[in-house]
């Protein structure tokens, strides 16, 4: 009898000596929207088995078993606990706990987030604007979240118009350019937007930018063609490249197709692009010698419609300088895309509505060049008794360029409206 007393005092003498684990809480790793990777490791089993190890997580401070949580075997040493089904973008507090028959020890607590956030919106300018029409820009980055991505526009700051990005929706970390174009709208208007994003945490609004349309101008020449023109800081130009067969009083300039009497000019004339009038007419415009717009050569006549002229190199100049100088302007001249300019047509936003075109040129040698690729034009100004000053524009350079070229030369020409 005494024997078994013995045994039972011993026994409860030795169970009072187990103390809780000593674990410790590993940081969190490889975060996604749902996802993330902890563990522990625990130290010590405090004199018992340890029965169930694992990290549990709330959205509240000090978490227990009781809450979220992983069950990741039994035994002492590192352990790794992958968690799932987690909240997007939330935030979340977590420990590392053990259990062995004295309780349930925990880990310091850390503190991590799951990726994801509202969308990141910003509004860039408008673009490609015409008298009706304009392309909207915003940057948008989703925050790893599947995002909506719209631009709201209208006369006030009410919008009361929406259109959904062409790029929309978007996804990931980085920022991405977002546009849409949109069309229907008055000339000469005052128009506000912004870009806005959506996704499952919330939705995001970029600031409110404004632009307006151009003015609804045009003007005909002495064939009846009919041209749109843009004003552009101080200066109203024609918007597309000049195709009259006539002087602006109803005398004709003479069509020149020969390649032999091309090369040998001193006086006017005009060609198409490969002598090909039903395909390069429109949209390229005629090719003119220097000689049609030199009052010397023509005696004294305007190739432009009245009220109109060829602009000189200085006005070429104001122009340029206006939008930014020579390395930058011919961007926002040149039409945009690659209808007609052969990629990459570099820098090209036609945001001024000029829509340069590269409707090629034509050398002393008879030959034709570069469509698709130059678009070149006369200025008014005489360099020499055999040359002439032009301005060019490329689809591999956002600027533009000057040069001299022989008077014999078949360029394109814009007019400019008289002051």
């Amino acid at each position: 009898m005494l024997a078994v007393v013995t045994f039972l005092i011993a026994s409860c003498k030795k169970e009072e000596h187990v103390k809780l684990p000593v674990v410790l809480t590993y940081p969190v790793t490889n975060m996604t929207i749902t996802t993330a990777v902890s563990g522990g490791k625990i130290t010590s089993d405090g004199g018992a088995e340890i029965t169930s190890r694992g990290v549990c997580l709330s959205l509240t401070s000090n978490p227990t078993t009781s809450d979220k949580k992983t069950a990741d075997g039994s035994g002492t040493g590192q352990f790794e606990s992958t968690i799932t089904e987690l909240d997007t973008g939330a935030t979340y507090y977590l420990r590392a706990y053990a259990t062995n028959s004295a309780g349930t020890a925990y880990g310091l607590e850390i503190i991590f987030s799951t990726l994801g956030d509202d969308p990141a919106v910003t509004t860039i300018g408008a673009t490609n604007l015409s008298q009706t029409g304009a392309q909207l820009n915003g940057i948008i980055n989703a925050n790893y979240l599947l995002s909506t991505v719209t631009f709201e526009f209208g006369t006030t700051t009410d919008y009361g118009s929406t259109s959904t990005a062409t790029q929309s929706p978007v996804i990931g970390n980085t920022d991405n350019v977002v546009s849409v174009n949109v069309a229907g709208l008055l000339p000469a208007t005052n128009y506000h937007f912004r870009v806005n994003a959506a996704n499952s945490l919330g939705t995001s609004y970029g600031s409110d930018l404004s632009f307006t349309t151009l003015e609804s101008i045009s003007v005909t020449d002495a064939d009846g063609n009919i041209y749109n023109a843009v004003t552009i800081g101080t200066q109203v130009w024609m918007a597309e490249n000049l195709r009259t067969t006539k002087y602006n009083d109803n005398s004709d300039i003479p069509l020149v197709t020969d390649y032999t009497a091309w090369a040998g000019l001193t006086t006017p004339a005009y060609c198409w692009y490969d002598n090909s009038e039903s395909t390069n007419k429109l949209p390229y415009g005629a090719l003119y010698t220097w000689y049609v717009v030199d009052p010397a050569s023509n005696g004294g006549k305007n190739v432009c419609p009245v009220g109109w002229h060829v602009p000189g190199y200085s006005e070429w100049s104001v122009l340029i300088n206006y939008l930014g100088g020579e390395r930058v302007a011919g961007g926002k001249l040149k039409e945009s895309g690659t209808t007609h300019w052969n990629p990459p047509n570099s820098g090209a936003t036609n945001e001024t509505g000029f829509t340069a075109l590269p409707g090629g040129y034509r050398f002393g040698d008879v030959k034709f060049y570069e469509i698709g690729n130059n678009g070149t034009w006369w200025s008014s100004s005489k360099y020499s008794s055999s040359q002439a000053h032009f301005w060019e524009m490329s689809n591999g350079y956002t600027g533009v360029g000057n040069g001299i070229g022989g008077k014999e030369f078949g360029y394109s020409i814009r007019c400019v409206r008289d002051l």
